[in-house]
């Protein structure tokens, strides 16, 4: 068969096939959605990939085609995959072909991954920085935040923006009632955030305040599975300045 045929070609080994995602040995959580594999070839006559998945089950591989540098499997795949890759790694390779001779393995490449016995149980809030950092610190506004669940297939959504100073280290109360965010000036580290959750929250010191606006949605069984915070451009680094200065006068 071809792929039998690639796989002889690729044991020879012309070229190499480099993973962008996932990266060798990553373990996956057992409630996210089918993930994409990307990989960058560098033959570049190769314009069709075949994408081979091995277990240690003893039944039989996984084998399908990309025409683009790139593969993302169908839920029932993704679930096969899945289920197989708990007890031990699988064998994922990839190998480069050409579509007019597709029996001549090009280039090749392999990682392991597998599936965790543990999920991740909590939905995740998180930051989305602009590359290089250095530019994110400059403007700490371009800096979303993000609130979803991993098992989602959805993008989440932003519940965090704009915020005038970089809001960085937190934490949520077991019951999810509570927020804590450390939120730098400078990286002064002089202000720590300890609020209830709810539909407005407001930050004020002495002078200057910021309204953050929360929309909270519920998640089945979990806690909210978004918040929709809004915050207004202020100047939050004043108070921090006030707070640092009473800290270092005492």
């Amino acid at each position: 068969m071809v792929w039998l045929a690639c796989a002889a070609g690729a044991a020879r080994g012309q070229a190499r096939i480099v993973f962008e995602y996932p990266l060798d040995g990553t373990a996956f959580p057992p409630e996210l959605p089918a993930p994409g594999f990307r990989w960058k070839d560098e033959d570049s006559r190769a314009d069709l990939w075949l994408v081979t998945i091995e277990f240690a089950d003893g039944r039989g591989r996984l084998n399908y085609f990309a025409r683009e540098a790139q593969w993302r499997p169908d839920t029932p795949v993704w679930e096969d995959i899945r289920n197989r890759s708990r007890e031990a790694p699988a064998i994922v390779t990839i190998v480069g072909l050409n579509h007019l001779r597709p029996a001549r393995a090009l280039s090749t490449g392999h990682i392991t991954i597998g599936t965790s016995s543990d999920p991740v149980g909590a939905p995740l809030f998180y930051r989305e920085v602009n590359l290089p950092f250095v530019d994110a610190v400059k403007d700490p506004s371009t800096i979303r935040w993000r609130f979803g669940a991993v098992s989602s297939v959805e993008t989440p959504p932003v519940v965090l923006e704009k915020l005038p100073v970089c809001g960085n280290c937190h934490s949520f109360s077991a019951n999810a009632a509570v927020l804590g965010m450390d939120i730098d000036y400078a990286n002064d580290k002089g202000s720590y955030a300890i609020t209830r959750l709810q539909e407005e929250i407001v930050l004020q010191g002495r002078r200057r305040r910021f309204v953050q606006k929360a929309h909270a949605a519920a998640a089945a069984g979990a806690a909210p599975a978004a918040l929709r915070i809004q915050a207004q451009a202020g100047r939050l680094h004043r108070v921090q300045e006030r707070r640092a200065h009473r800290r270092f006068d005492l």
